[in-house]
């Protein structure tokens, strides 16, 4: 026996002989003892001397529940102090605990589960006509013991809180078992009632019935938060043999507001005998929670557990009176729900304010202002890109956004003002010195210019730390920021001094990074928040990272890089796409899509997607189409090949983790694709019945995707090493003279080549004019003239197969298409939209669709509702992680 169990033997040796150590708790070390005066086996259970309990004031507590008396209570004999130990004393229970059956079993019978939760019920109703809130009910404290089941330690989860003086909250009470706990205990609410305990025991049942508490999570601060921000999936959805009356009351029970689950125990017990019950609750119960999460519960609770976890976990006992916690859904946009991207949302440092760019109107994008205390948000600018990345200043009265040109709006309204003539597009940052910080096109470069205007210099260039920079925020009170930067075939985190353009590499794969306080958040691709202790003077994480949230919708939106949809304030003020049930769908759906005008489509048999970030090509006979898939789990890319009469797939790659781009050979013999399988991004080849192996045929790093002529004697592809900082063009030859032949190499971004049917013509994108356009010039000379297509903006060309037509896409979700002449020379006789329709993916860096050898369809993706806002919830909440974070210290 251990030193303290030896103290604690002889401590209570004129009453209790100690047998033997049972089991160890959050609270408590259960030991087996002998009442010596009754002489009867006991359960002598010992409070953890780190809980620094006042005795007295914990034995004063529990002696409330010593007067319940009935079956199914485990009763209390005695309590007391001695040797410096506070325990308490029940009765030995021969059997087992439910945690020990779930253990062994996973799952229970269903009229077992039910009957165990009914007894519970019964002992808790007992309870709580006398007062008494068990607040602490889990498989553990549920004893089995001659076939019935028995509650224990009831009253003592308030008596340690109460003899803790207040410095624990309620989560800090179980700490080992979060998955049973309330909403309220979770937020640390003073007000708990009985319907606490109605929410834990639903839980319980839940778990008997599905082999799991109704939320998981990889630590006890994710739990907590899904507790308070996600609807549990409905019980009969993963035990379909569950009655429709358990499976609706079930979910009443764990309704999120105390006030919308039952009123009693006995009548969450007498609803789960009712097969009556379902019919009338099912379409506001079942249907809520297996549909949209409860409006209510978002308003009141939602990411306040991060707080509640935070002070339990890292042991913050004393904290001060924080700021009022505010969380509420908000509606952005005129789709309703949100209009973009909120990842280039930006929030005021004050959280008052949130500016964001709405492109929910097809054909317009618009720079809008909403004010906290404002019904409606305002326009601001007019924009032309769809990728602002707008920042709000230190002081918050004016935004940056770079739309071509850098400019700056007043809070309040006014004429945009131009500082830089710099070519802009990319994500800004407005530091505390009064430079702002921006990304070149391509973001080859970081651009730093003063917030009054200026001379614009560039401070960094992507080339240092790898392939190009994402996205950029300000280190407050530096002069420094981090970015997202393209390292190694992956998005990290990068520290960068503008002092001495020192480069800190932070090791932290993610999609996007801010510094709030002494801490640097991130938001990975999977759409989970995690936060690290930040040390703003070294430009290093300083420990460990810490999950806060895994429930962000990940926005596949054009233009978007499948990144999670969050923003957050210098403040900590939270804004996010709450993940919906419909984002469950696998991903986006290969689609035929018709040329009539209406963009009709019919699903392709057995094609249902992870992604569509990796492009896609039809074979030249129509019959197969090579795309590449996202495991979700692994996050790696393969390409695969689909047979479009069956929807039969094949894998084609196995090595390297990021296979994109595909491009079927002339004779369809073999696919070309984009891969990292020898350690840099280049362009390998493999036979599309699987035969062989892959091998490399452009051996240039850096290489992004191409296409052979349809000759085959030429590959033309883009690369991110390339000229000024910018990508360009080149095309080598497939036999001979192998050397690459720039072809579009201005300093400018050429993108997506895709030559004519004859050969002859090389058409692309580039935004030499500030903004994407579509061009044509001779191939394969790289000195011709160059002639526009696209009148007013257009990305990812494709030819037609008889060379009379170039069809393309526009940020607005437009299908075009250009009727050319090739002779004598090349000419464009006109365009016309095909049609609009924001449901269809386009990307601006390659090709999201390919045209079906008749001409007449095209092969697209058809996003998910939930990609579309459709669904999904926006959240914003106030005053959680400042706090929470800072107690970690």
């Amino acid at each position: 026996m251990t030193e303290s169990g030896t103290g604690l033997t002889q401590a209570l040796s004129d009453r209790y002989e100690i047998e033997a150590e049972l089991g160890r708790g959050g609270m408590a070390t259960v030991y087996l003892a002998a009442d010596v005066k009754h002489g009867r086996k006991v359960a002598v259970k010992v409070l953890r001397p780190e809980l620094s309990l006042a005795a007295d004031r914990f034995l004063r507590e529990i002696r409330v529940t010593a007067g319940l008396q009935h079956p199914g209570i485990v009763p209390l004999f005695d309590s007391g102090e001695a040797g410096g130990f506070v325990y308490y004393v029940m009765p030995y229970v021969e059997g087992e605990s439910l945690r020990d059956r779930l253990e062994r079993d996973k799952r229970l019978p269903l009229d077992e589960a039910v009957r165990i939760a009914r007894e519970v019920a019964d002992a808790l109703q007992y309870a709580h006509e006398h007062g008494i809130v068990h607040r602490d009910i889990k498989p553990e404290n549920i004893l089995l013991h001659g076939g019935h089941a028995m509650v224990a330690d009831f009253g003592i989860a308030l008596a340690v809180s109460a003899a803790a003086g207040g410095r624990m909250t309620e989560t800090g009470l179980s700490l080992g078992t979060p998955h049973y706990m309330s909403p309220e205990q979770a937020t640390a609410d003073r007000q708990i009632t009985a319907r606490s305990d109605i929410y834990s025991l639903a839980s319980v049942l839940y778990e008997m019935l599905a082999g799991e508490p109704p939320h998981l999570g990889g630590s006890a601060q994710q739990i907590i938060m899904k507790i308070v921000t996600e609807e549990a999936a409905p019980v009969d959805r993963i035990r379909k043999a569950v009655p429709p009356n358990v499976a609706v009351a079930v979910a009443r029970a764990l309704e999120k507001l105390p006030a919308d689950r039952f009123d009693t125990a006995k009548t969450f017990a007498d609803a789960l005998m009712n097969p009556a019950f379902a019919p009338a609750a099912a379409a506001v119960t079942t249907g809520r929670s297996a549909v949209a999460p409860s409006r209510h519960s978002t308003f009141v609770l939602a990411v306040a557990a991060i707080l509640a976890a935070a002070l339990a976990l890292w042991g913050w006992l004393r904290p001060p009176p924080p700021a009022p916690i505010t969380a509420r859904e908000i509606v952005l946009g005129s789709i309703g729900t949100f209009p973009g991207t909120i990842a280039q949302a930006a929030i005021a440092p004050d959280g008052s304010a949130i500016v964001y760019l709405d492109t929910s109107a097809v054909g317009t994008f618009q720079l809008m202002l909403k004010e906290r205390d404002e019904l409606a948000p305002r326009v601001l600018a007019a924009v032309a890109v769809a990728r602002p990345g707008p920042t709000f200043s230190p002081d918050g009265q004016w935004i940056a956004f770079a739309d071509g040109k850098l400019q700056r709006v007043a809070r309040g309204g006014g004429v945009p003002v131009v500082l830089s003539d710099s070519l802009i597009l990319g994500s800004t940052a407005w530091l505390d010195n009064g430079t702002i910080v921006s990304m070149e096109p391509g973001g080859q470069g970081l651009l730093a210019t003063p917030a009054d205007g200026g001379v614009t210099r560039r401070v960094h260039t992507a080339d240092s730390i790898g392939t190009n920079f994402v996205r950029v925020a300000a280190v407050p009170g530096a002069e420094a920021v981090v970015v997202v930067a393209a390292v190694a075939g992956a998005t990290r985190i990068v520290a960068l001094d503008l002092r001495t353009g020192g480069a800190h590499d932070l090791q932290l794969e993610a999609e996007n990074a801010w510094i709030v306080g002494r801490w640097l958040l991130y938001a990975r691709r999977n759409g989970a928040l995690y936060g690290a202790p930040f040390d703003a003077g070294r430009l290093a994480v300083s420990g460990a990272s810490t999950a806060l949230l895994d429930s962000i919708q990940m926005n596949t939106m054009p233009q978007s890089n499948e990144e999670g949809d969050v923003t957050i304030g210098a403040d900590g003020t939270l804004l996010y796409v709450r993940r919906s049930p419909m984002a469950t769908e696998p991903g986006m759906r290969l689609t035929r899509v018709s040329l009539d005008g209406t963009g009709t489509s019919t699903r392709l048999p057995g094609t249902i997607l992870p992604s569509t970030l990796g492009g896609l090509d039809v074979s030249r006979d129509g019959r197969r189409v090579a795309l590449a898939l996202t495991d979700p789990a692994s996050g790696r890319n393969d390409i695969h090949v689909v047979d479009l009469a069956t929807g039969s797939l094949a894998r084609l790659t196995f090595a390297g983790t990021s296979n994109t781009r595909p491009q079927w050979s002339p004779d369809g013999a073999r696919v070309m694709f984009v891969s990292d399988a020898g350690g840099a991004l280049q362009l390998w080849a493999a036979r599309a019945d699987g035969s062989g192996t892959a091998e490399i045929v452009v051996r240039d790093r850096g290489a992004w995707g191409g296409e052979w002529s349809p000759d085959g004697r030429w590959i033309v592809y883009r690369t991110d090493q390339a000229t000024g900082g910018s990508r360009d063009i080149y095309a080598i030859r497939t036999s001979g003279d192998t050397a690459r032949v720039g072809i579009a190499t201005t300093t400018a971004n050429e993108l997506a080549p895709a030559i004519s049917p004859d050969g002859r013509w090389l058409a692309f994108t580039s935004d030499a004019g500030g903004t994407d356009q579509v061009y044509v010039r001779p191939f394969p000379e790289s000195d011709a003239a160059v002639w526009q297509v696209s009148p007013g903006g257009g990305t990812a060309p494709r030819w037609s197969h008889d060379g009379r037509r170039i069809f393309y896409q526009t940020e607005q979700g437009q299908m075009m298409a250009a009727d050319v002449s090739t002779v004598p020379t090349f000419s464009v006789l006109r365009t016309s939209v095909l049609f609009k329709d924001r449901s269809y993916f386009n990307y601006r860096f390659y090709h999201v669709y390919a045209v079906a050898p008749d001409d007449r369809s095209f092969l697209m993706f058809a996003m998910p509702a939930a990609a579309l806002g459709h669904g999904a919830r926006l959240v914003q909440v106030e005053n959680w992680l400042p706090a929470a974070l800072e107690g970690a210290r």
